[in-house]
This record gives structure tokens, sequence and C-alpha cells, in this order.
């Protein structure tokens, strides 16, 4: 019964398939932008506070490990990759329906994803401009800078 749906509706079906990719990818962007956003949210918990500072412990210890800053690149790299080939075939797929409304929310949804993929670009370029050792250590200061900060938090809130 499906089987016969998805071979009489073979544009619809490319445009789920499409839209499935799409989401997927844009959750994985969401995440990746949410926590530089909630870097700007004062935590006000101890377990808030713990949590960040592991986060924050993670990420120190992607920088610092070469191979997995490499591996971060790479990861943000095919994102990127990925979410413009989505783009483009929806793009695509905009010229194979016959109902210009659709055509014009397709191609709506393309421009749309290309807009996402400039935002990420922008995003993921602070990852790639630790190519010098001075500007890695400046970083790696800063998020020890925040831990140290979290810590200081933290023993504030104990009760004395």
């Amino acid at each position: 019964m499906i089987c016969n749906w998805i071979a009489a509706h073979p544009v619809d079906t490319a445009i789920a398939v499409v839209l499935a990719v799409s989401a997927s990818l844009l959750i994985e962007i969401f995440r990746f932008i949410w926590r530089d956003l909630r870097g700007l949210i004062a935590p006000r918990t101890f377990k808030e506070i713990d949590r960040r500072i592991k986060e924050y412990l993670e990420f120190r210890r992607i920088i610092t490990n070469e191979k997995a800053l490499y591996l971060a690149m790479f990861r943000s790299v095919f994102g990127i990759l990925g979410l413009f080939c989505t783009a483009a075939a929806t793009f695509i797929l905009s010229f194979l329906t016959d109902a210009p409304e659709e055509a014009r929310s397709l191609r709506f949804g393309s421009i749309a994803m290309l807009l996402v993929i400039s935002l990420l670009c922008i995003f993921s370029m602070r990852t790639t401009l630790l190519d010098a050792k001075e500007k890695l250590d400046a970083r790696v200061a800063k998020i020890d800078g925040k831990i140290a900060r979290l810590r200081e938090r933290r023993a504030n809130l104990l009760p004395k």
C-alpha cells in the first residue's frame, strides 16, 4: 500500500525525503547555535552550573586535541555541504512540480535554506580561525576564564 503510493507520487516522496534530511540538518545546526546563545544566559542552580562546566570542559578538550578539532571542522564542513545539496535538490524539485504554488514554495524553501547555510558558515568560521597556536591558546584561556567564573558562582551559591 505504501509502496504503491510512493510509486504513484514520486515528486511528493522526493520532497518528503528532502524535507526530512533538511530537518535533521537544521536540528544539528540549532544545537550548535544554541550552545553559543545559552552561554549568554547565566545559570542559576547547581545542576545548571555543573552541566555548563562539563560542556565547557568538553569543548576545551575538543579544541586542545588536534584530532578532535579536525573532526569538528570536518563535521561543520560536511553539514554545510549537506545543507547546500539539500537546498540545490529542493530548487531542482521545484521545476518538476506542475502546480505554480508548490514551485514557488519550494523555491522559497531553497532560498531560506541558503540563508541558513550562510549563517552556519559565519558561525563555523570561528572554529576554522583556530589555525595558529596563539589563537588557540587565547580561545582556551577564554574558556578557562568562563569555567573559573562558573566555579566561583557555584561557590557563592553554597550556604555559609
